[in-house]
């Protein structure tokens, strides 16, 4: 069944949100169970951790953004719509929980509630979930969902003060009436690639590692590296890349050599895709 990520900043309304498409989803002769509402709630509640001491460790936020994936793929190939509640800020997880629909070949959308700063600090003051210094650095950190994106498409914005006009009708058939996502290559048995397509490959993401280097070792934590490819002489792809982790040049060839490997079981039909998984491969390694 779908999967519908919903996407903001920290105390903008998400978990209100939440229930009101939940009730949504259940009020027409439907069963309850049929609506599967995941939240980072869980995580806070389980492992007696707040909100502040997780998102101020990376291992803990790393762990909880693997507990709600796997609870995901647990529950998308059974007959629900699912529910995700949390701020899933950053781009490369929204990445690979669109490989988990692709995986279940089945639909999904991002629904971003976008919540200014001022107005989540004024939020908070009443509800007091956060330190005013995790709200500002979990703004600075937000990568916006985009409607360029595949994995943020379909993509809902709304704000705070316009979610109840939030057409809801709209969202569910984006999901009931959308094509599913078809599996990941990876399930098939790939055409044996090329010695020379492999040669190519292999001078690219060399050159993209070196550029990526030698941008980083200026660049300062959460800047945003702007890597260049030359596809061809008319060609020329650009990507953003952003810094949430320091890597040493060690790091970064392995990276690449993972990525090699990845791109010997899949097929790309437009080489100018390249660039960009490329990168996603880096922007993970850096979570």
């Amino acid at each position: 069944m779908p999967l519908l990520i919903i996407c903001g900043q920290a105390c903008g309304g998400k978990s209100g949100l939440a229930n009101r498409l939940v009730t949504h989803f259940t009020k027409e002769n439907t069963p309850e169970d049929s609506v599967h509402l995941i939240s980072d709630e869980s995580f806070y509640s389980c492992s007696g951790k707040d909100r502040n001491t997780v998102y101020g460790s990376p291992g803990l936020e790393k762990q909880m953004r693997g507990q709600l994936k796997d609870e995901v793929t647990r529950v998308l190939s059974a007959n629900k719509m699912v529910i995700l509640d949390a701020q899933n800020y950053i781009k490369g997880f929204r990445y690979e929980l669109y490989c988990v629909v692709k995986a279940a070949k089945t639909t999904q959308c991002v629904l971003f509630l976008n919540c200014p700063l001022d107005q989540s600090l004024t939020h908070n003051e009443t509800s007091k979930l956060y330190s005013e210094e995790t709200i500002k650095a979990l703004h600075l950190r937000f990568e916006a969902p985009q409607s360029t994106a595949r994995w943020d498409s379909p993509l809902f914005e709304t704000s705070p003060e316009n979610v109840h006009e939030l057409d809801l009708q709209m969202v569910e058939q984006s999901l009931t009436s959308g094509r599913a996502l078809p599996p990941n290559l990876s399930t098939q048995n790939p055409p044996r690639l090329a010695a020379d397509t492999l040669y190519d490959l292999d001078k690219m993401t060399q050159k993209l590692t070196s550029q990526i280097m030698g941008q980083m070792l200026n660049a300062e934590i959460g800047d945003v590296l702007l890597v260049s490819s030359k596809l061809s002489d008319d060609l020329i792809i650009s990507e953003k890349l952003k810094v949430n982790k320091k890597l040493s040049m060690p790091e970064l060839q392995r990276i690449r050599r993972h990525f090699l490997d990845f791109y010997k079981s899949h097929t790309f039909k437009d080489h100018s895709q390249v660039p960009n998984v490329f990168f996603q491969f880096v922007s993970n390694a850096m979570l």
